[in-house]
């Protein structure tokens, strides 16, 4: 996983310099730290693993009911739509409490028009050739993991972190091919699409 968010990042920077993009988003701006963060499933238990291994046992039991109060809330809503705080915004400092193991949607989101950011209540227009280049490193990854018999969706970030969290033993299972380990982002049909994907690339997991 860290090697797919290093791959992700080097080419987003690599674009943005090509094109003389500079971004503005800058540490304290949580403008966009309110939206819809979906997560492929070897994310899930990425940050699921981080949280276990960095937070002590009482604060990750009140992050865990803090996912589970947002799960149901979220849960309310049929499309991504929704606007609430993230639940790993740090409430004074403003910041991401987990920037370092942070989900691949926020490491490639960006922006380098401030009104645009504004006006559009944290969810500015992206890049097109930096969201699609991304996207695509993304779509491989989850290919590759698929060809190996492992499932992929995505996942609602809030209910898949705390049912990972709340079950360590459901990446043993998800590993021996088990499907549905968590419930799909039913509007973003992803888990269709990747099995839509060519079925000629052959890639395989290393």
């Amino acid at each position: 996983m860290e090697s797919w968010h290093k791959c992700s990042e080097g080419v987003a920077d690599k674009i943005k310099n090509e094109k003389g993009i500079s971004s503005i988003c800058h540490k304290g701006c949580s403008r966009c730290c309110s939206l819809h963060v979906s997560l492929i499933t070897p994310d899930v238990f990425f940050i699921a693993e981080n949280l276990t291994k960095n937070l002590s046992e009482s604060k990750l039991f009140f992050i865990k009911k803090r996912l589970k109060l947002r799960a149901d809330k979220v849960e309310e809503y049929i499309d991504d739509s929704y606007r609430m705080e993230c639940v790993f915004l740090g409430k004074s400092s403003g910041q991401c409490v987990i920037y370092n193991y942070r989900p691949e949607a926020c490491r490639r989101f960006f922006t380098n028009d401030e009104k645009d950011c504004i006006e559009s209540n944290g969810s500015p227009l992206q890049d097109g050739a930096v969201f699609y280049s991304t996207g695509i490193l993304s779509s491989y990854m989850a290919l590759a993991a698929h060809n190996n018999d492992l499932f992929i969706d995505s996942h609602e970030m809030s209910k898949s972190l705390y049912i990972a969290l709340d079950n360590p033993l459901l990446f043993k299972k998800w590993l021996r091919g088990e499907p549905n380990v968590f419930p799909g982002v039913k509007w973003e049909g992803y888990h269709q699409e990747i099995k839509k994907m060519n079925a000629d690339m052959k890639i395989k997991i290393k």
